[in-house]
């Protein structure tokens, strides 16, 4: 099992947690102070943790301290409930990676 898979196992490493608002279901991620419809009042939500790579970027050239980890792939992704985040894609080279990929 690589590290990377090991590491997601680890129920508290990668929790994906955000809010949702209580007065018009808008899923945030992260967290906000305030709702797009004013409200201020939100719960804990647990984003889906499938998605799909919409962007992507190769890292050729790192900072210091993370050479040995090039060439690696961040991408924007969009979870299936709609929320975005920015992340490293790992178990698949940089090669396999495209636009759709889940």
């Amino acid at each position: 099992m690589s590290v990377p898979r090991y590491w997601r196992n680890e129920v508290p490493r990668y929790r994906l947690q955000g809010e949702e608002c209580c007065a018009c279901g808008a899923k945030y991620f992260p967290a906000r102070p305030v709702c797009m419809c004013g409200c201020i009042d939100f719960k804990e939500y647990r984003l889906h943790e499938r998605g799909e790579v919409i962007t992507w970027t190769v890292i050729s050239s790192p900072p210091i301290g993370f050479e040995k980890y090039a060439p690696y792939v961040v991408a924007l992704i969009e979870l299936d409930d709609g929320c975005k985040l920015l992340s490293q894609v790992v178990d698949v080279t940089p090669e396999e990676v495209t636009a759709g990929l889940r």
